[in-house]
Parts: C-alpha cells; structure tokens; sequence
C-alpha cells in the first residue's frame, strides 16, 4: 500500500500548485486517510478526509444505489419500461428500461444534442440551465438513438440524467432529498449533498489545467449523473456500507452489460478481470470494484 501512496503523490507532481489530494484506504473494516497538497517544494502532508470536493461522475454511484434501494424495497423492477414513469413520449418510443440505463446500454447519447447551444447554456456550470422542460423537448421531438436499448455499452450522463428524473417522479420528491433520505442520513454522511451552502465544512475550490480556481457545477435536471459533494470520510462510510453482503448491495454488484471482454457494468460500477489496466475505464468517473 505504501508503494500505491508513493505513487499517488508522485502524480500529484503533474497538477498545479495547490491541487489536494484526499484518499482513504479500507483495510479489515479500518479506515485509514491520507492527505496531500501539491506546492513549490513537491508535497505536503494535509489533514483533508473532511474537506468537502465535487466528486463529478461518482454522483453516478447514488443514483444507482437509490435505485437498488428502490428496487430492493420492491417499488421497483430493474426491467421496468422508463416509459410507464414519464409524463411524455420519448420520440419513437424505445424500449427503454431502468436497467438500460443504469448500465449505460440505453442507446441514449452521451449528453442531449442541443446541450452546448440552446441559449441559456454557461460554459461555467453548463448542466446547470438545462431544465426540465429543454429535456421533455428534447426527449419527445428530437432524441436519436445511438444504438437500440440493450444493443451495447455506451456510457451516457443523460442515461444518468433521465434516470435521476424518473426516480423524481416516481417517488414524487426532488432528487436530491431523496439521496439524503435513503442514504446519506442513515450512513451519517452529514458533509455530502447537493446543496454548497448547507455542506458544514470546507469546500476544495476545483482548478483548471493551468491553477486557476474553477466554477462549481451543479447538476440541474440532469442531477443524477453530476454535482453532489462529499468528503473522504463521508465516503468511506459509502465504501464500508458497499464492502458488507447484503441484499442491495449484491444486487449492485450483478453484472448488466459488457463494457468490453474482462470489463463489465454493474449498477453504477465496473468490474474488471484486468486491475493492471485502469485505463478502460477513462470514460469519465466509473468506480472500479476490487473485492468484497
């Protein structure tokens, strides 16, 4: 582990000044956390594992684990058409399931064609004025499938998005409070959510590729595949909680769809044959299940 830790810090040589780190490593059901901070003479150690940091895709992994929740309860059925849920008809009306979406095999593009040029996009925090009426639109006059549902693996934030949506309507609550009511409230992870102003600790300022401080993104309509926060901490408590057999949690860990031979998707993460190659999963933020 000490050599893994090594070689994390040396990466961090790579970013600019003032790029944190902030890891915590499970072992035998113990956590450990460690902290970084790159500056001029290399890097220093930091007490971060209760800093708050957008986690981008890993949003993804709630989404999905609120709808194993669900379907656990038995409100929902992983083969449930997404179609029996919306207040609209997706155009052509595709077979679309919960489970095609949830492993990205929906045939859905990556992100809406219109995304980057309807007129209130900003480039700053571009999902942000994408709303619920641009995605029925959307959806019902002008959506193109990539591939027929269940066809192949093609990772999609609007997959994510949708699912997020169906999820709201489904249970008749914002998104977001539902994340905090299935699983951040029972896991105690009193500095994740959605919201900046109610996270009770500090938030890392994300940069760009050249130092300068970043804006924030949220996620809008399209939550469920971008923009929540979280610690270190509070995600070793997710980690922990995924780490013990149960029921919901077997059910994340079925394999869905082939990503390509040695890599499948799971609900929200991925599995591989082939740890040596971490590669395969650069499509963005896909967690990489190691072991039970």
């Amino acid at each position: 582990m000490n050599n893994v830790i090594r070689q994390i810090k040396d990466a961090l040589l790579l970013f600019p000044e003032q790029t944190q780190l902030a890891i915590s490593v499970i072992k035998h059901q113990k956590v450990i956390h460690y902290g970084f901070v790159k500056n001029s003479d290399g890097t220093s150690v930091i007490n971060n594992a209760e800093a708050a940091f957008e986690i981008g895709s890993i949003t993804k992994v709630f989404t999905a684990t609120l709808l194993a929740l669900m379907i656990e309860s038995g409100k929902l059925c992983l083969d449930d058409p997404i179609e029996k849920f919306l207040p609209f008809t997706i155009k052509g009306k595709p077979a679309i399931t919960l489970k095609h979406l949830v492993s990205h095999t929906s045939g859905l593009p990556r992100l809406p064609s219109d995304f980057f040029s309807h007129p209130d996009y900003l480039a700053s925090n571009p999902y942000l004025n994408y709303n619920e009426q641009r995605l029925i639109t959307y959806l019902s006059e002008y959506i193109e499938l990539e591939s027929s549902p269940g066809e192949q693996f093609s990772y999609s934030n609007l997959g994510y998005g949708l699912l997020s949506y169906v999820l709201t309507i489904f249970n008749d609550q914002l998104f977001e409070k539902l994340i905090e009511k299935y699983i951040l409230l029972p896991l105690k992870m009193h500095h994740s959510g959605f919201n900046r102003k109610s996270i009770k600790t500090s938030i890392v300022k994300g940069m760009d590729s050249q130092g300068a401080i970043a804006s924030s993104w949220d996620g809008g309509v399209l939550s469920g595949c971008v923009g929540m926060l979280s610690t270190s901490s509070d995600l070793s408590k997710f980690a922990l909680q995924m780490l013990k057999p149960k029921k919901v949690d077997n059910l994340q860990l079925q394999v869905l769809a082939e990503i390509r031979p040695g890599a499948s998707m799971c609900m929200g993460w991925a599995r591989s044959s082939a740890l040596q190659e971490p590669e395969i999963f650069g499509m963005e933020a896909v967690p990489l299940v190691l072991a039970r």
